[in-house]
Order: structure tokens, then C-alpha cells, then sequence
């Protein structure tokens, strides 16, 4: 599977905050959804209900789907890339992926004509396809060499001018939004709390967590990733740049979101009247919460990481040791399909056995930050 491509498709929202996300419903696919075919003629287009499934949020179906292909139930996530694809039957990775999904599978007929029907759509990365794990189990199929043959020879045909790819260290501006209590008074001090989004979401989409908070005594920034990927008519954006074969590259490109997030920090507790300052995130945001509260704990009074994890390859057991005295808020849910339970056990385990004041808050729910979860953290940043 493309997992450089699956990340610029899969909005791993996916990491967002939509209503999903907020405490609201879950999108659950029904079979027949992509089993039968709709014939236009048969539709009423003034029937109650016929509009709503524009309703439905594909970054679901993409977030699923991935986090099954990860977990290897590939079924699961060949029924959701196909529910998907059910909305848009021309988005090419998603194709690519399904005929990932079959290849693993072993039936080489379907993944054969979805990566025609992906190469039709403009996937065109031949060289991954050549060494893609994926169709390992169906490559000696004969009729699947032959297709793969055949689209070898079509793209490099295609191929008439060599394509070659630069990086630079441009640097961008990122939009920062805040929020403040209802009777803010310019003359008092008031906690700060940094939000950091999930993968594909924005600040406006983050910002929604305003709401569930009620009215809190405390002063709210949501700054915006600052890199972006496709995710078909709108806009994804990610704290980290996954760059093939780079990994110097992806380093410098994550460690220039961490720098641009402390200097948020410092910009808003120079221009605010701040007395304690809080790191949280949610889902990919958690994830970096965790890092970067870690590598800077001189600046934070508390990090709150809701729904991530804690990924022990950009933290060092000296970094880790020396932030020991860091309070923690650790928030999951129990059912969060997208990132498990037992990573956010894990960061507790880790934690506490290295001497973290750790708080852990567990809810029946999934990948979502819901009232009673945000309830429990305001109480933990009073009682700090």
C-alpha cells in the first residue's frame, strides 16, 4: 500500500475534529451500500431523506480503512475503501489501496483490473507498485504479470520527461486562532492552553472544542499545521511531512513544526497575561503533544494528549528521564478504533514508571473528545 499517498488521502480528520469526533454519531457502512448499483432512473429526487448521504464524512471511510490495512484485517479495510469509493469512484490512491487489499487477499483477477481502473484514474507510481509487499501473494498470477506488464510499458511511455523533485526551507505563515473567557479582563492572568489538531483537521475544525468546554477561565490558541495534502475538494493539514527515502528530510520537517509550535507558545504568553501555560492535542495533535511537552518541560506547567500516542522514536531515554516532574493528562477512549486503547495504557505505564505525575482518564467512546472528558481536564488544569 502507498503509504506516503494514503497519508495525503487519508485525513486521518483522521485525525480531525469533526462532530464524529465531538461526541456525536459514528458512520457505520451497510454492505448493500457497495454491492448494488443505483439506477438513476429510479431515484426520486424529492423523497425524504434522498440528500443525505452528502451528509456522510468520507474522512470516516479513509481513517477506517487505513487503521484496519495497519491492524491487518483486510477485509474490513477492502469494505471501506469500497464504501468510499462508492462516493467517488475516481480517487486513484483509494482504487490503489483496494487493490491492495485483494492482492494480500491472493485474488489476483480483482486486484489486477482496480490497478487498471487506479492507473485509469492517474496513479501513476510504477516504481512502488514494482516493489508493493502487497501483491506478493498474487505476482506469479500470470494474468496479473500480464496487467502489470502492460502498465509498466504504458507509464513509461508516459514517461517522456524525466520528473525530478527539490525541497527548500521556504518558510510559510499559519494562521494561530484564540479564543478568551467571556468576561476577559485584559488587567488579569489567565491560564493558556495550546490546542493542537488531529492529521487532516484545521484550527476552524479544532476550534469546535470551544463549545464543548462551556465557558472555560482560560485563554485558547489553536495554531494550524503548517503542511498540507489533497483530501479530493478540500484541504488537509499535517503536523509532519513524510518524505520517501528522505528520512533526514521528514526529520527536519517535523523537528520545523515543533520549533514553529514553541514559538507560538512564546508569542502568545508575550502578548497575553498568562500564568500557567498547557499543551494538548488530540489524535496526531496528542501525539506531538507528547514530544514536544517532553522535549520543552521547562515551558509547560501540564501537557494534555487526548486520543495519542506517545512514540518513543523521537524521544530519547535521557529526554524522557529528564522531564519526569511533567504533569500528565492522558485522555482515550475505550473504544477508539483509530488509535487504541492500549497505546494511551502504554504512555501511562512508561510514564509512571519514569516518576510522571499522571493523570488517566478513560471514557466508553471512541476516537472523539466528548463533554465529560473535557469536563475532567478543566478540573485537572484548576486543581494545578
Amino acid at each position: 500500500m502507498n503509504r506516503k499517498q494514503t497519508a495525503i488521502f487519508v485525513l486521518l480528520l483522521i485525525f480531525s475534529l469533526s462532530p464524529a469526533y465531538a461526541g456525536g454519531e459514528t458512520y457505520e457502512v451497510s454492505i448493500e451500500m457497495y454491492t448494488n448499483f443505483i439506477d438513476p432512473s429510479t431515484i426520486d429526487p424529492m423523497a425524504e431523506g434522498v440528500t443525505d448521504f452528502l451528509d456522510v464524512n468520507l474522512s470516516d471511510y479513509a481513517t477506517i480503512a487505513y487503521k484496519a490495512y495497519e491492524d491487518g484485517d483486510i477485509e474490513k479495510s477492502a469494505q471501506y475503501y469500497l464504501a468510499l469509493l462508492n462516493y467517488n469512484v475516481a480517487e486513484p490512491v483509494a482504487i490503489y489501496n483496494l487493490a491492495c487489499c485483494y492482492g494480500i487477499m491472493g485474488e489476483a483477477d480483482l486486484a489486477a483490473r482496480n490497478l487498471q481502473r487506479a492507473f485509469r484514474a492517474g496513479y501513476r507510481d510504477i516504481k512502488h507498485i514494482l516493489k508493493d509487499p502487497d501483491f506478493d501473494n498474487v505476482k506469479d498470477d500470470a494474468d496479473f504479470s500480464a496487467v502489470l506488464d502492460s502498465l509498466t510499458s504504458l507509464m513509461q511511455e508516459k514517461t517522456v520527461i524525466p520528473t525530478d523533485v527539490m525541497y527548500n526551507d521556504a518558510k510559510i505563515k499559519s494562521k494561530c486562532l484564540i479564543k478568551v473567557p467571556a468576561n476577559f479582563d485584559s488587567t488579569k492572568s489567565y491560564p493558556l492552553v495550546v490546542g493542537l489538531h488531529g492529521w487532516g483537521s484545521n484550527a476552524d475544525g479544532f476550534l469546535k472544542l470551544w463549545d464543548v468546554f462551556g465557558d472555560p477561565e482560560f485563554i485558547f490558541a489553536i495554531p494550524q499545521a503548517p503542511y498540507t495534502f489533497s483530501l479530493g475538494k478540500d484541504i488537509g493539514y499535517s503536523w509532519e511531512e513524510w518524505i520517501p527515502d528522505e528520512e533526514e528530510l521528514t526529520l527536519q520537517a517535523r523537528t520545523e513544526s515543533e520549533e514553529y509550535i514553541m514559538r507560538v507558545v512564546q508569542i502568545l504568553e508575550g502578548s497575553h497575561n498568562v500564568d500557567e501555560t498547557y499543551l494538548m492535542g488530540f489524535s496526531q495533535g496528542g501525539s506531538f503533544t507528547y514530544s514536544i511537552g517532553i522535549k520543552n518541560h521547562e515551558a509547560f506547567d501540564g501537557i494534555i494528549p487526548l486520543g495519542g500516542w506517545l512514540d518513543e522514536k523521537w524521544l530519547d531515554e535521557e529526554t524522557l528521564a529528564a522531564a519526569n516532574g511533567l504533569p500528565v493528562f492522558i485522555g482515550h477512549g475505550k473504544e477508539d478504533e483509530r488509535v487504541s486503547f492500549k497505546k494511551a495504557k502504554d504512555a501511562k505505564k512508561l510514564l509512571e514508571k519514569l516518576g510522571y505525575d499522571v493523570t488517566f482518564y478513560s471514557f466508553k467512546g471512541g476516537h472523539s473528545v466528548p463533554e465529560e472528558e473535557a469536563e475532567a481536564m478543566i478540573m485537572w488544569i484548576e486543581e494545578q
